[in-house]
């Protein structure tokens, strides 16, 4: 399934941010269940003097029926690269 063109307005400014401070986009995937939609990007960010971050940002956007309202949430987490070179090493 294809990531649509245009994001939610609070995950497109949470990607351009990101993008603002030199990270780049590897992977999105998006899924639907009813009446929600679930959008995961993994980003990787370079820094000068230590290994890149990998971070993974998951988006839910729901429709309330009740309230008649969409729901909006964005979960992100930070990872380095040492930590799975450490990994693979140690296997």
């Amino acid at each position: 399934m294809r990531v649509p063109k245009r994001l939610p307005k609070r995950l497109a400014d949470y990607v351009s941010r990101m993008e603002r401070d030199g990270a780049r986009l590897i992977a999105a995937s998006m899924s639907r269940a009813r009446g929600r939609a679930f959008i995961s990007l993994t980003l990787t960010q370079p820094h000068e003097w230590i290994s890149p971050d990998l971070i993974t940002a998951e988006f839910s956007l729901s429709y309330d029926r009740k309230d008649k309202s969409f729901k909006e949430q964005l979960s992100s987490h930070r990872r380095s690269f040492d930590i799975f070179r450490k990994a693979v090493l140690a296997s």
